[in-house]
């Protein structure tokens, strides 16, 4: 039976059928039985530990993503799907959609 998946508002996201994998989103979205689910589980894990962090962004961002741009040394978040906004850290102040810290 194949796995149905949502956004956090209830829409439907994908449909994952057994022994596959869906990779739509910038996780990789794993299928009852898919023989390999170890190392897609495991590199999920690792992406969302480091934000995404690369030089340039996800390919197929969700709105709400947060990704690290590390070219700028930015943290970045996605309003809807492609576009970005990103959080520039200074004194802790949030300025047009930037954070900034000392």
């Amino acid at each position: 039976m194949s796995y149905t998946i949502k956004h956090y508002n209830g829409t439907l996201l994908t449909t994952v059928a057994d022994g596959t994998v869906d990779t739509s989103t910038d996780l990789t979205l794993i299928g009852k039985n898919y023989a390999g689910y170890g190392q897609s589980q495991n590199d999920n894990f690792v992406w969302l530990l480091e934000n995404f962090a690369n030089t340039t962004q996800p390919p197929n961002p969700l709105a709400g993503q947060v990704w690290f741009d590390s070219a700028n040394l930015k943290l970045k978040f996605y309003l809807i799907n492609t576009k970005e906004k990103p959080l520039c850290f200074q004194r802790g102040f949030l300025i047009n959609f930037s954070l900034v810290l000392d």
